[in-house]
């Protein structure tokens, strides 16, 4: 999605999604562990049975919408839908729903902070990083975990 298509997103809509993401949604970092350090990956997801604000989100920011006919292991008895986007598109999600965030206000910020390390978008998986950026990257997710844990009680 170009920056002239979230330009036509009305502050309306982002308070929307805001609140919506705030209630159901959720902000990490994934963990891949192929490499000598583990990376680490910026996601944010939603589920829900209903797929129209899933579909909303999907046409204003991308991303892959997966519709579980089963349902889930928590939901076992009805069809669940779940939106999700990885990476910089992550990241311009969360920066434009971030003013209107509240409870994960602060999984946001961190997703944030950890995509602007220096290091982040120049290293790929085959290369890299030394052991103290690969140090700071383990400190990020744990403080993500650590946010979503006090957050979700």
């Amino acid at each position: 999605m170009g920056r002239d298509e979230r330009a036509s997103i009305t502050p309306e809509l982002l308070a929307y999604f805001a609140g919506f993401f705030d209630g159901e949604g959720c902000a990490q970092l994934t963990r891949h562990n192929d490499a000598i350090y583990p990376r680490f990956c910026v996601k944010v997801s939603v589920g829900q049975v209903d797929p129209k604000p899933l579909r909303m989100l999907q046409e204003s920011f991308g991303g892959k919408l997966s519709m579980y006919p089963n349902g889930t292991s928590s939901n076992a008895r009805q069809p669940f839908t779940e939106w999700r986007l990885v990476g910089k598109k992550a990241c311009i999600f969360l920066t434009a729903i971030l003013p209107n965030l509240i409870v994960k206000k602060e999984q946001a910020e961190l997703c944030l902070s950890f995509s602007r390390l220096p290091w982040r978008w120049k290293v790929g998986w085959g290369s890299t990083r030394s052991p103290e950026q690969a140090a700071i990257d383990m400190d990020y997710w744990r403080k993500v975990k650590l946010a979503k844990r006090v957050h979700s009680g």
